[in-house]
């Protein structure tokens, strides 16, 4: 009888065992850590800026709407109708970087020691309508370029919100001389990088127009005074995060 107890003990506790084993116990090999990929990059590392005149395509990171809205009660700049943070961090990053460009030459990985300082750009809530509807526009009906489908570049838009420019620039509907885009930035400071670095292109040459329009480098840059960004967020589109700096000024 007691030989029997035994067996039934020992029984239970290698149930007992197997069932802690399978429901209770650490598996191990069964989880991994998720894939991580620097701000504005793609898995593939790779990210993008649209050239003037080219449309560059690139992979963009995932990232929530959520992530845009202002959630820190910290004193932080404050722009006119502006709730998405990044879109305050971008227009503060530009303004301090056109202070001192030559500071930013490694955090940018382009030499800017020959780069003078510009003033501030001031916020125009004119340009920032125009470039955020532009932003939005590429990530609703999901293309990049200066061009929407219809036809027109950015000059048309700025005169029809009512920003007053030369009738000259508004001879072809394609014209653009004010908008500079970025693509898969999911960071205002990163879109600002990119494009300032402009593939690495120097300054000058033919795909640097970019970093002279931001930085105000050449006679036609350096006399821009308004600036409006625009920001959008489309998990469903090619590139996912869509900017847009409209850099103008109204009088010549």
């Amino acid at each position: 009888m007691k030989f029997r107890y035994i067996l039934l003990l020992l029984l239970a506790l290698v149930l007992a065992y197997v069932y802690y084993r399978n429901y209770y116990a650490p598996q191990q090999g069964t989880t991994t850590d998720p894939a991580r990929t620097e701000v504005g990059q793609d898995a593939d590392g790779s990210v993008a800026s649209d050239n003037a005149g080219t449309d560059e395509e690139i992979a963009a990171s995932d990232a929530s709407l959520e992530e845009n809205a202002v959630t820190d009660t910290t004193e932080r700049l404050k722009l006119p109708g502006v709730t998405d943070i990044e879109i305050v961090e971008a227009y503060k990053y530009l303004n301090e970087m056109r202070s001192n460009p030559p500071a930013y030459s490694e955090i940018v990985d382009f030499d800017l020691s020959e780069v003078q300082a510009r003033d501030s750009l001031s916020w125009n809530t004119i340009l920032a309508a125009v470039a955020q509807t532009k932003a939005n526009d590429m990530a609703n009906r999901n293309y990049f370029g200066h061009v929407n489908p219809e036809g027109y570049g950015i000059n048309f838009y700025i005169v029809d919100a009512g920003y007053k420019l030369e009738k000259d620039w508004l001879d072809n509907k394609r014209d653009n001389n004010f908008e500079s885009l970025a693509a898969g930035y999911r960071s205002g400071k990163d879109a600002v990088i990119g494009l300032v670095n402009d593939d690495g292109i120097p300054t000058g040459e033919e795909g640097s127009g970019h970093r002279m329009h931001l930085l105000g480098i050449d006679d036609w840059n350096k006399k821009m005074k308004d600036i409006g960004i625009g920001h959008a967020y489309n998990p469903d589109s090619n590139y996912k995060h869509y900017w847009v700096f409209v850099i103008a000024r109204h009088k010549w």
